[in-house]
C-alpha cells in the first residue's frame, strides 16, 4: 500500500517551488521595466504595461510640473516650445525623474510604493494639526483601476467580500493594521500580495 503522506509532501514542495519561481520572475521583469523617463500614464492599462507618454525628447527643453504644491487640477508639461496642460481627472498618474510613480485619484496624488504588485500600496503625507506636523498615511487598491481606500484589515476584507480564504490569511498573518506593510526581503514582495497569491 502506497503512503499518501510522502506524496503530499512532494506535491507541497513542488507547489512552493513554483510559487517562489513565479515571484522571482515577476520581480525580475519589474526591475527590467524600470527606467528614468518622466511622463504620464494615461490610463491603468498604460501603467500596467509601463507605457509612458509626454516624455522628454532628446535635444528639446523639458519641464514637468504636477502642481501638487498649489493643489491644481492639471499637470503642466513643456516639451520644446509646446506647453501641454493635462487635466488630472482624465489621467491615471505619472512618473517622476526619480523613477517614483504616482496615481491620481479624486484630484489627489498618491505615491505608489509597489508598482509591480497586484494589490497596490500607496503612501501619502498629510498635514496634521499644526503647520509643521506631517503624518504619513497608507492606502491600497486591489488593482490599478480599482478605487483607493485606507490600508486596514477591515477595508481589505470589505474590498474582497466573499474571499474567506484571503480573510483567514489576513487574520493569521497580520496582528494589526501596521503589520500590513511587512515586506518579504527575500522574495522582494509585500507580504500582503504574497498571501493573496496563495
Amino acid at each position: 500500500m502506497v503512503s499518501v503522506r510522502p506524496l503530499y509532501s512532494i506535491m507541497l514542495r513542488s507547489f512552493l517551488k513554483i510559487v517562489s519561481l513565479l515571484l522571482v520572475l515577476k520581480t525580475t521583469i519589474c526591475v527590467a521595466q524600470k527606467n528614468n523617463s518622466t511622463g504620464v500614464f494615461l490610463n491603468a492599462d498604460d501603467f500596467r504595461s509601463n507605457k509612458i507618454t509626454y516624455t522628454k525628447v532628446i535635444g528639446e527643453k523639458y519641464r514637468f510640473q504636477s502642481n501638487n504644491l498649489f493643489n491644481t487640477s492639471f499637470i503642466r508639461i513643456t516639451i520644446g516650445d509646446s506647453v501641454y496642460k493635462l487635466k488630472k481627472d482624465y489621467l491615471f498618474g505619472f512618473r517622476t525623474k526619480w523613477n517614483v510613480c504616482y496615481r491620481l485619484f479624486k484630484n489627489e496624488e498618491y505615491e505608489i510604493i509597489n508598482p509591480c504588485e497586484t494589490i497596490l500600496i500607496y503612501r501619502k503625507t498629510v498635514l496634521a494639526g499644526y503647520k509643521t506636523n506631517q503624518v504619513t498615511k497608507y492606502f491600497f487598491s486591489l488593482s490599478a483601476d480599482a478605487d483607493i481606500y485606507p490600508l486596514t484589515k477591515y477595508n481589505l476584507k470589505l474590498a474582497t467580500i466573499g474571499d474567506s480564504l484571503f480573510h483567514d490569511q489576513l487574520d493569521k498573518s497580520f496582528r494589526n493594521d501596521e503589520d500590513l506593510l511587512e515586506f518579504d526581503a527575500f522574495y522582494k514582495i509585500y507580504k500582503l500580495n504574497k498571501i493573496k497569491l496563495k
